[in-house]
């Protein structure tokens, strides 16, 4: 229920509420934060105390709150959206299916995102346990340069020596990347 979600979601960390302090220094708002979310077995506790979860919440209450419109891509094995939208149930709906597979970016809904003008922010969260970073990052990357005013986040929920090239090749593409440890 979103009651309890969102309660859960107040003990995330800073780094997770993604506005409004990514909106100082841009004339214009985003359309949209696209929040992708990794539910893939190394993800998954408990749908109201799992980090991913909470800080998928946070960032989005961030957004709605500041009247930016929110859509949500989960992802492991399988593929569940949202268009942008300001309904929270239907957005909480997507944040919270689990998964349990293997963890593949979908480079399908990646590539619809590149294709869509205005502003529009990405977060990504995830372990960085990531079975398809080559042919996925590009189509990150081209999203952020599709307009400049586009920001890229990353919160990694792990600090596994093995997962530093992702964190280092999402902040070489534009992305600010953080720990976040739980």
């Amino acid at each position: 229920d979103l009651e309890r979600l969102t309660k859960a979601a107040a003990g995330a960390p800073h780094s997770c509420r993604i506005y409004p302090d990514a909106l100082r220094g841009f004339e214009d708002s985003p359309e949209s934060l696209t929040i992708l979310i990794d539910s893939s077995g190394s993800m998954i506790k408990n749908l109201y105390t799992s980090p991913a979860t909470t800080c998928a919440w946070a960032a989005a209450r961030s957004a709605l709150d500041e009247g930016v419109m929110v859509s949500v891509i989960n992802f492991s094995d399988k593929v569940y959206t949202v268009e942008a939208t300001d309904d929270e149930q239907r957005i909480a709906e997507v944040i919270g299916k689990q998964q349990r597979r293997d963890t593949m970016l979908p480079e399908e809904q990646l590539e619809e995102l590149i294709a869509v003008d205005g502003r529009r922010d990405l977060v990504l969260i995830s372990d960085g346990r990531i079975a398809n970073p080559s042919a996925a990052l590009p189509h990150l990357e081209s999203v952020i340069q599709r307009n400049p005013s586009n920001q890229g986040f990353a919160v990694m929920l792990e600090s596994d020596p093995a997962t530093r090239k992702i964190r280092d090749d999402l902040h070489a593409i534009g992305f600010q990347v953080t720990l976040f440890r739980f």
